[in-house]
């Protein structure tokens, strides 16, 4: 194959990469994913016509006809709810097409490189996959190569040699270039990649950010669904997750202005459940307040920068307690009062969510929260209304008959040498008889042995093993039987430790269950004390934990790495992190 024909053909498939760019994230309909498709088609076609036998191509006044034609169809689609950005994009998409059969000249194919690299900025500004990071990468690769060409074609038109497009078995030795990786070519491949890495990383930091509080919502793909943080979770939910190794958030930890590696395995507190019926557990009415800012200090604080992947949860995950948080593209952070815990206002984010909170880990009370309340009216023998704690987070289901009473004598012998008013001893003492005890095992396949049993029962009586949401549940239940509130809390446990980018990834296998158990006094009018409690037996957790993996762990911490370069520094550049970039920048230069 000759030098002209592979320089042409390397032009196509760099504009045939820079359409998927475009469209793999904004392109909705089938048309719009049919882009990159026409542009193969064209580039081939033109390449057996246009290219070989000039005289077949269009000429310049068809093809001036057919780009206004064009602007018309480009201007149709966005009065038809297309995205303005993604129209201009449609359209260069068909200036490239025209190009393509026209009898090209050195001016033509530095237009087609410009229209390439305008829809690779088009597509990048409206992307939000990780995904479009690797065709990004493919269509750079492809541009360093085809730009080589084209600076060798270049020389040779200037200095008249015939660049030949006759295509032979053999080298054709008439071509300027018969052997490409020659010392000359070497050299200037990568001198123009000096150029256009330069170039395009000025690009990078120079353009605006997109803001997704204003991105068009037509073409983003729907957001995944994380199974188990809901407001109504079925028992067993989380099981369909464990098994997943797919990252749900990536989080850097920071305590006096230093990175820090986790000390432990930290709980990613997320939604609270208090309402438990017949083997599903449920929240109660939400009443959403903006998350204030409390100045607390001291070595026990840690911030976290978490970036959530795209999900169709408002629920967001902290350490307990948070003392503040917020999102730096000016997303409200809302506190649920009557849980502790914490959401963002949109339900349905399309794109990577980003946050950062602080909490203070040497404490136990989280501000802003309040015990929630009965809503019935009673009433004193002097007139006043009674304050008694909501109903839910003692309630233990009446169906079966006598569920009640047969819990209570489960737990009865465990906590019978400890004194009632010692609630943090005998909460504890339950904990260690499910995790410790060895009568109950750790395993992900959950068999019902007797489905006439509630399933919390058939657990403690029967099965005697299962994942964290049936340890979780069983002693919320069990704390209940013997009066103490309870209620349960899905997140996420502890996650992989990359050393390489001094980052930890959350993953979907990561998802656990834990209770928060109240304990006294009861004060309506303060934050009340909850004592966390994790009744999974750890070791077998962890080995379950361990063997949900689809890489070696040295492949891994590669990977994980590039990957955290990727989204903090490269699909995470947002409006924020560009102005730190320039704030940093001019006081470099002041100095």
């Amino acid at each position: 194959m000759s030098f002209s024909a592979i320089y042409r053909l390397s032009l196509y498939i760099m504009l045939f990469l820079a359409s998927m760019v475009l469209v793999l994230d904004a392109g909705e309909t089938t048309f719009d994913r049919l882009h990159p498709l026409f542009v193969a088609v064209a580039g081939v076609t033109a390449f057996l016509t246009a290219d070989r036998y000039p005289g077949r191509g269009l000429s310049r006044g068809m093809a001036n006809v057919l780009a206004l034609t064009a602007g018309l169809a480009a201007y149709i689609e966005n009065q038809l709810e297309v995205n303005l950005a993604l129209a201009i994009g449609f359209w260069l998409v068909y200036l490239a097409i025209i190009k393509m059969f026209l009898p090209k000249s050195l001016k033509d194919d530095w237009y087609l490189f410009l229209i390439g690299l305008v829809q690779v900025v088009i597509g990048t500004f409206l992307g939000h996959s990780d995904q479009i990071g690797l065709w990004l990468l493919a269509w750079a690769l492809s541009a360093l190569w085809a730009l080589g060409l084209f600076y060798l074609h270049r020389e040779a038109v200037r200095a008249g040699a015939d660049p030949g497009a006759t295509m032979t078995p053999m080298p054709d030795r008439r071509a300027p270039y018969p052997g490409l990786l020659d010392g000359p070519f070497l050299f200037a491949s990568i001198r123009v990649a000096a150029t256009t890495l330069t170039l395009g990383g000025a690009i990078f930091l120079l353009m605006p950010r997109w803001n997704s509080q204003v991105a068009s919502q037509r073409g983003i793909p729907t957001a995944r669904h994380l199974t188990g943080f809901s407001d109504r979770v079925r028992l067993g939910q989380i099981g369909e997750i464990l098994e997943n190794d797919a990252v749900v958030m990536t989080i850097e930890l920071f305590q006096g202005g230093e990175r820090i590696a986790p000390p432990e395995e930290l709980l990613w507190r997320g939604v609270v459940l208090s309402s438990y019926q017949g083997g599903q557990w449920s929240r109660t009415d939400q009443t959403l307040n903006p998350l204030f800012t409390h100045q607390v200090g001291g070595p026990a604080i840690v911030r976290q920068r978490i970036r959530m992947e795209p999900t169709d949860s408002r629920v967001l995950f902290a350490l307990r307690p948070v003392m503040n948080a917020r999102a730096p593209e000016g997303d409200t952070v809302f506190l649920e009062p009557f849980d502790g815990s914490i959401s963002r206002a949109d339900s349905n984010s399309r794109r990577p969510f980003e946050y950062e909170a602080t909490s203070a880990l040497d404490h136990r009370t989280q501000p802003g929260e309040y015990l929630p309340e009965d809503d019935s009216w009673q009433f004193t023998n002097r007139g006043r209304r009674r304050r008694q704690l909501a109903p839910e987070l003692l309630s233990i289901p009446e169906t079966p008959k006598g569920l009640k009473a047969r819990l209570r004598t489960i737990a009865e012998p465990v906590v019978a040498a400890i004194p009632e008013d010692d609630v943090a001893g005998r909460a504890r003492a339950l904990e260690a008889y499910l995790s410790d005890s060895g009568r109950f095992s750790y395993s992900l396949r959950m068999d019902r042995s007797d489905p006439s049993l509630d399933p919390v029962e058939d657990f403690l009586v029967n099965g005697r093993q299962g994942h964290c949401e049936y340890f979780a549940s069983a002693l919320a239940l069990l704390l209940r039987s013997v009066d103490i509130p309870s209620r349960l809390v899905n997140g996420f446990k502890g996650g992989d430790w990359n050393a390489l980018g001094q980052v930890l990834y959350v993953r979907q296998k990561h998802a656990h269950s834990w209770v928060e158990a109240l304990l006294p006094p009861l004060d309506f009018d303060q934050p009340p004390d909850w004592l966390t409690l994790d009744p999974s037996p750890p070791r077998e957790r962890d080995e379950v934990v361990a063997r949900v993996s689809t890489m070696p762990k040295s492949f891994r911490a590669v990977t994980d790495y590039l990957r955290y370069i990727w989204v903090f520094y490269i699909a995470g550049f947002n409006p924020e992190r560009q102005s730190q970039a320039a704030t940093q920048i001019k006081a470099v230069r002041s100095k």
